[in-house]
């Protein structure tokens, strides 16, 4: 291949490790898709073609999720198109073992592939994927307009034309609409709540006052009257 005099080449590089709940994301070249003990020994399940031309193939009996994508390494070829199936491509593979993403080199086409799946699901900038990946495998290096392609949907994922969101965007959107349903379903409860008035019991016993049961003006006691009023009666006489 075109890199076999740089020192520590290697026909593919790991990207992303293998965790305990999905498996490694690797970057490479033709001669490591076709290398079937390869990707058996590195547990790899899917391998994604970004190129064209590439005459890989596996048999009936492979378990191996292989897909083409028939991308030139130019720069007018619209690579972006693919980002969305290839996303989710990867993103399904990892749940099932290792995931090869390739090209003829593991340069510029599988490369920009996988910066495009950082930047969505990382929540990366151009510049940040594109650093972290060559870290990764030093010989990666996008064509010109596949830069300027990664540079277009940094913008979409940044939400500058509402396209795409980041997988970190979605999770904090989730989050903040639960912690917003909270205090409505709390509402909800308190508006279903029924209020009783506070009941104080009557009785019903009715009170007769009879006409006998009343005493006559006559013998009511007669009312003392101070000094003040005796002179003011005195007074009128």
């Amino acid at each position: 291949m075109l890199f076999r005099g740089i020192n520590n080449y290697k026909s593919m590089n790991t990207i992303l490790d293998q965790t305990e709940s999905q498996g490694a994301l690797w970057l490479g070249d033709y001669t490591a898709a076709i290398n079937q003990q390869l990707l058996k020994q590195k547990n790899i399940k899917t391998v994604l073609t970004v190129a064209s031309g590439l005459n890989v193939k596996y048999p009936p009996t492979s378990d191996i999720v292989h897909k083409v994508y028939n991308i030139l390494d130019i720069e007018s070829c619209n690579i972006k198109r693919i980002w969305g199936d290839t996303y989710q491509q990867i993103d399904e593979g990892l749940q099932k073992g290792g995931v090869l993403v390739h090209c003829a080199a593991g340069v510029s086409r599988s490369a920009a592939t996988v910066i495009a799946y950082l930047m969505r699901k990382q929540g990366m900038s151009f510049q940040e994927a594109f650093q972290f990946v060559r870290l990764k495998r030093s010989v990666v290096c996008p064509n010109f307009g596949f830069q300027r392609q990664l540079k277009q949907f940094e913008r979409e994922l940044l939400n500058g034309n509402g396209k795409v969101e980041t997988e970190i965007a979605q999770q904090q959107q989730q989050q903040i609409s639960q912690s917003a349903v909270k205090p409505m379903i709390q509402q909800q409860q308190l508006s279903n709540l029924t209020i009783q008035p506070h009941q104080i019991p009557i009785s019903e016993k009715k009170t007769t006052i009879r006409r006998n049961q009343l005493t006559p003006a006559s013998k009511l006691p007669k009312p003392v009257f101070s000094n003040n009023v005796k002179q003011a009666q005195s007074l009128k006489k």
